[in-house]
């Protein structure tokens, strides 16, 4: 590995790791901007804590606990009629790891610091680069078959998985060194004080899930590692979205998104078909914009209008369009008979200007792996670069 590649995947190891979830967290206010320095915090472990000190004795065959972590357990068995002690040796197995909740949610910054401004060319640089480009063609070729195969099954483009798998790690390159069971607990029971919001709640289910997928499937609580987040994989998909979207390609086993191209591939077009992808539109619609664009941008997470209502304001289709996945070859007849849902999104310039693009449902789809307007445009540009170059 030479000198370039090693630092650039250091490099990848400091930024926040994008992931799909199945349970969507409430965005917060910047929500489009949300975990935008996505990418995989996978490299730099920690150190994992000894646990605390009990609040509560244990009971009869259950481990020393906290109350708070006994009423999860009694919880958790009575949902999935599970016998208790099984759950709670689990729980007692897991350690507080400080590296998860320092990149979770890092102290606040101080009072004189400079305010961190975002930066949507610097931003695209990180994935959109030689690296994955390449690496992406290549992946694309020695799986052709499995990629036409889900792009018949599902409608989702080849290169837009590629993209995904790029962009989440570098497909399978960067998955994750620490440990799920450990990151999980951390979130769920020792959630960070400083923090804007509570999300603690979310880690709990995510925790559950994964507990009772370990049991019920007999794999060792321990043996998995992951982002800080918990997500696992190639495509770094959370417990819950695992249960929900995973796609096992071989009768009676789960899905193995660690080894198994096929069911990794799969499961992410499963997830984009379940979180909205429409087969047949873009990702963007090549058009110039009304007037006031800002006007149009409401940073939503779905779609806020019909094209035909930007088309009336004055939005134009571009001639000729550029082909391809993100700007695909429109007329002015397909859209004004499909008349597709669309939203007008909006990329910082830092302190300069803000680039406008026209998104379609499938754009506010790859949002739903990662609540970024960022993640979900470089995904995009990125499955353009690997369309072009494959």
């Amino acid at each position: 590995m030479n000198l370039r590649v090693v630092l650039w995947v250091c490099g990848l190891g400091l930024l926040l790791g994008g992931c799909a979830s199945s349970a969507p967290v409430q965005p917060q206010p910047e929500a489009k901007l949300q975990n935008a320095e996505s990418g995989n915090a996978n490299m730099v472990t920690g150190s994992s804590k000894p646990r605390l000190h009990p609040q509560a004795p244990p009971g009869p065959n259950m481990p020393e606990l906290t109350a708070d972590e006994r009423e999860f357990v009694r919880e958790v068995a009575q949902r999935h009629q599970l016998p208790q002690a099984q759950i709670a040796a689990v729980i007692a197995e897991a350690r507080l790891n400080p590296t998860v909740l320092r990149y979770m949610a890092p102290p606040p910054p101080a009072a004189d610091a400079p305010r961190r401004v975002r930066h949507w060319p610097g931003y695209r640089k990180r994935f959109v680069e030689p690296v994955r480009i390449k690496a992406g063609t290549e992946f694309w070729q020695e799986h052709a078959d499995i990629l036409a195969e889900a792009e018949r099954e599902y409608g989702v483009p080849a290169a837009v998985i590629v993209a995904i798998l790029g962009v989440e790690t570098v497909y399978g390159r960067v998955t994750g060194n620490f440990n799920v069971l450990d990151a999980l607990y951390t979130l769920a029971f020792h959630w960070p004080e400083h923090a804007r919001r509570d999300r603690s709640p979310y880690f709990r289910g995510e925790l559950e899930t994964y507990v009772v997928d370990s049991l019920q499937y007999g794999k060792q609580p321990r043996a998995a590692t992951g982002s800080f987040a918990g997500a696992v994989g190639m495509p770094q998909f959370m417990p819950s979205s695992i249960r929900d979207y995973a796609v096992s390609t071989t009768p009676g086993a789960p899905p193995d998104l660690h080894h198994n191209v096929k069911d990794v591939v799969f499961s992410v077009a499963n997830y984009l078909v379940e979180h909205g992808w429409q087969p047949g539109l873009p990702v963007f619609v090549e058009a110039t914009l009304p007037d006031q664009p800002e006007r149009w941008a409401d940073g939503k997470l779905e779609p806020s209008m019909q094209w035909s209502t930007l088309a009336a304001a004055g939005a134009q289709l571009r001639h000729p369009p550029m082909a391809g996945l993100v700007s695909a070859p429109f007329s002015e007849a397909t859209l004004a008979s499909r008349d597709p849902a669309v939203g007008v999104i909006d990329l910082e310039y830092a302190n300069g200007p803000v680039e406008y693009r026209i998104a379609t449902p499938n754009f506010y789809a790859i949002t739903q792996y990662n609540r970024s307007y960022f993640y979900a445009t470089a995904v995009a540009d990125l499955a353009q670069a690997i369309e072009s170059r494959y």
